[in-house]
């Protein structure tokens, strides 16, 4: 814990003060000022934590963590009655508390994308729409192709039958010619 004041102030640059039912964001970086009890158990002494990550709100407390360690950072430290003795105070990065301006700003930036990410579906869905109908037509044609094509495959049949009909009346009338 950060006792020294000019130290305290150095660390808060860029940060703001937020109260405690601020809705945090996960894994937002939070420092907070608290107090703790002496070593002897005496007392109390108020001190400064560079915190960590917010994690999850607890009952009274908000879950902190860095590296890979995770604590309970209290909110509200109570007498014996519960009545509130000492609130513990939440700093985060100046960057982090939401502007309206900023937030105006990224609206119509996301309102941009979402219009430019319109276009392009539509755009491909007139693009599937002429491949679907150049398809039909290109299917239509194989099948018409296809019947021509069986339809001269049985009249080269026949015309192959009649040829060889009339090769054996040629050869016939060779060999009656041959005989005359």
């Amino acid at each position: 814990m950060i006792k020294d004041i000019q130290r305290i102030q150095q660390e808060l640059e860029g940060f703001v003060e937020v109260e405690h039912d601020y809705e945090f964001k996960k894994n937002i970086l939070i420092k907070y000022l608290t107090r703790k009890e002496t070593k002897g158990g005496t007392g109390h002494e108020e001190g400064f934590s560079n915190g960590g990550t917010f994690q999850f709100r607890g009952n009274n407390c908000l879950m902190v963590a860095k590296n890979r360690f995770t604590w309970a950072v209290k909110i509200h430290h109570l007498n014996p009655d519960a009545s509130v003795q000492y609130t513990t105070r939440f700093f985060i990065k100046d960057s982090d508390e939401p502007e309206p301006e900023r937030e105006t700003a990224l609206i119509r930036e996301l309102q941009g994308t979402i219009g430019y990410q319109q276009g392009i579906i539509e755009t491909m869905t007139d693009t599937i729409k002429g491949l679907e109908t150049q398809k039909h037509h290109i299917s239509s044609d194989k099948s018409d192709y296809e019947g021509l094509l069986e339809q001269n495959r049985h009249h080269l049949k026949d015309i192959s039958l009649k040829l060889r009909e009339v090769q054996g009346q040629n050869d016939q009338y060779r060999e009656i010619i041959q005989r005359l």
